[in-house]
């Protein structure tokens, strides 16, 4: 975390039962760490909402080690317990406070129930749904068969009201990042990830690209930019849409894999008795070629103009690797 200091924030009301909720359904699969912040945070909000806090404090306070005060509150992320916003003009964050899912909430999550199943087993899962009487259905035979909302009301999405036009995405937790890439449209997949309206600068860029280039792609893009950039910008997307776009490069797994590596490179260490070089040749510029150590970040070096090359390395990384 970049800053101490954070505003806690709450949209909805919060169950008087979370606590027995997060003890029974939660905590194994989180932690009690996690927990155990939840709480801490519930309890700073009793003070009010937008009091400033400090991770510091909570740390002296409570028994923490920065370490494991971070990896709680990203279980605490991960989960859907909280939403996390940075700002670099104020140097802090404000942490959104969500509400426990209700045991019915819950169990109709699947990949929640399996995490459950993978953690207590799956008589100790029916126990604890026994116990709130909700019927676990993992590994039965029996198979949801609900209808969504817009399978029976059939309007369409331009002639909705903006409350209306977003029960789809309010209505649906996704539990990772790319099933909301993969299923949601170019400007609906920007309002799950930035929380607000795209700008009319965006909606160009997706009425450019999006005739050419698959919107699954496109939200990959946005996502790479979240991440790469704080914020997806404009100038930044729109460049790496045109040399998707002019390389042909449509491969979704392949594009996915070469951003979380360039996301996670900071991991990549050089032993210090090699010399780790990358010797990239762009696709189109054949008499191009680009070299990089492992002394420089993955995330810093890597440029979208060398994907195609730096893909075709890392399938045979041995030859990438010289003493």
């Amino acid at each position: 975390m970049d800053f101490d200091k954070f505003l806690l924030i709450k949209t909805e009301f919060l169950p008087t039962e979370r606590h027995l909720y997060l003890r029974s359904l939660y905590a194994p699969i989180i932690g009690i760490k996690s927990v155990f912040l939840y709480e801490i945070f519930s309890d700073l909000l009793v003070q009010g909402q937008n009091i400033a806090q400090s991770f510091a404090q909570i740390c002296d306070l409570y028994s923490f080690t920065f370490e494991e005060l971070r990896i709680a509150k990203e279980y605490l992320e991960a989960i859907g317990l909280i939403s996390t916003f940075k700002s670099e003009d104020q140097s802090s964050y404000k942490i959104q406070l969500l509400p426990v899912k209700t045991p019915a909430e819950f169990f109709e999550n699947k990949v929640f129930c399996q995490l459950l199943v993978e953690k207590l087993g799956q008589k100790n899962v029916d126990q604890i749904g026994s116990k709130f009487h909700i019927e676990t259905f993992l590994d039965h035979s029996y198979k949801r068969e609900t209808k969504s909302f817009f399978e029976i009301f059939q309007i369409k999405a331009s002639k909705l009201n903006k409350s209306v036009d977003n029960i789809s995405l309010q209505s649906k937790t996704y539990n990772d990042v790319y099933e909301a890439v993969e299923e949601l449209d170019s400007l609906s997949f920007y309002k799950f990830l930035i929380n607000k309206e795209p700008s009319s600068e965006i909606k160009k860029v997706v009425a450019k690209w999006k005739s050419l280039i698959s919107e699954k792609i496109i939200n990959l893009v946005f996502h790479y930019s979240y991440k790469k950039v704080n914020g997806i910008k404009q100038h930044y997307v729109d460049r790496i849409l045109r040399d998707t776009h002019e390389n042909g490069r449509s491969n979704f797994a392949e594009l996915k894999n070469f951003f979380e590596l360039i996301l996670n490179g900071n991991s990549l260490k050089r032993d210090p008795e090699r010399t780790a070089t990358f010797v990239i040749q762009p696709k189109n510029s054949p008499s191009q070629i680009e070299e990089f150590t492992f002394d420089e970040p993955v995330n810093q070096i890597a440029d979208i103009s060398t994907l195609d090359g730096l893909i075709k390395k890392l399938e045979n990384d041995k030859k990438m690797i010289k003493r």
